[in-house]
């Protein structure tokens, strides 16, 4: 059975996002008491030991932010000898320090995915709550690009991964054509939010009519652009030739149940588990009686528990069928 295995390598963390699902867990009344120490190089091994991971899985790598972790480097490597798709994500500051930079080599074949809010700076600190922080993830990207132009040596991607949130809505096409354009990343994804105490309180969640009025602006000022990705978003919000196209990638993969497993710093040696559809990772969604009417069913994640309740009597976009 094809794995994924998501680490959760520190819950410390250079910004403090305001819709931050991992910041709510690590700072929930059950762990607050507790002193979360990072996961070593060790522990990170032995954890991919017990999983008798293969080069057809996958391992996610996160946080907090991974970086401030003593052993990020290390544990990149150990990935990396261990799979053919390994998912770093980060606010890419570490690699404004040459020092970061010059620890990567040939072996470090994966994705950097970059979080970022907006193209505006005052905008992205603001959701970071961090002054300075959108320069420093700027000029990170900007270092890790630089790096592997000048080496061919070097083999990973640099992603941007924009939040769709009301937050960040206003500003989502126009980051995606700076990261895209300006930047010249690998990969611009858009991914839904995580539904949270931390989202609840910053007001992120948002009615899907808004949302694909956006999607559909920056499919056609990006030209269609190939690096464009979704992930976690229902597909009647989607462009139709970006929802085909992720169609076509999850009749591309492997079929069958997947195992999930979740290795955390709170809970280091208990890892959850679950086996799971592939179409149903990552999202908490549900499917209406639209859903069910629509082509797309059998590829599609479905709507977020959250907007059921919140927005799906009170705009008229009753999930509209792809045409």
């Amino acid at each position: 059975m094809k794995k994924i295995c998501y680490f959760n390598i520190t819950y410390r963390c250079n910004e403090s996002c305001v819709f931050c699902a991992a910041n709510c867990q690590a700072n929930s009344g059950k762990y607050a008491h507790k002193k979360l120490n990072d996961l070593t190089l060790g522990e990170f091994t032995a954890a991919l030991d017990n999983s008798s991971v293969q080069r057809d899985d996958e391992i996610w790598i996160s946080g907090g932010e991974p970086s401030l972790n003593p052993d990020f480097i290390a544990i990149i490597s150990a990935a990396c000898e261990s799979s053919d798709f390994v998912w770093v994500s980060t606010t890419a500051s570490c690699f404004t320090k040459p020092h970061f930079i010059a620890a990567l080599d040939g072996s470090h074949n994966c994705l950097f995915d970059v979080r970022l809010y907006a193209d505006n700076p005052a905008e992205h600190d603001a959701l970071t709550v961090t002054e300075g922080s959108f320069e420093k993830t700027v000029q990170g990207i900007k270092a890790l690009l630089r790096a592997r132009a000048s080496n061919s040596n070097l083999k990973y991607r640099v992603g941007v991964r924009l939040l769709l949130s009301n937050n960040t809505m206003s500003a989502l096409s126009n980051t995606a054509l700076f990261a895209l354009n300006d930047l010249g990343v690998d990969k611009v994804s858009i991914n839904m939010l995580i539904a949270s105490s931390a989202n609840e309180n910053a007001e992120a969640f948002f009615p899907m009519g808004a949302a694909k009025a956006e999607l559909q602006r920056l499919w056609q000022e990006s030209n269609g652009d190939d690096r464009l990705h979704i992930s976690g978003l229902p597909l009647c919000i989607t462009p139709f030739e970006l929802a085909l196209r992720k169609m076509c990638s999850c009749n591309a993969r492997p079929s069958g149940p997947v195992e999930c497993i979740y290795y955390d710093v709170i809970k280091k040696h208990e890892p959850n588990k679950s086996v799971l559809d592939r179409s149903n990772i990552g999202i908490d969604s549900m499917k209406g009686p639209q859903c069910q009417e629509c082509d797309a069913n059998d590829n599609c994640q479905g709507i977020p528990q959250w907007y059921w309740s919140k927005y799906s009597g009170v705009e008229s976009l009753a999930i509209n069928l792809l045409e």
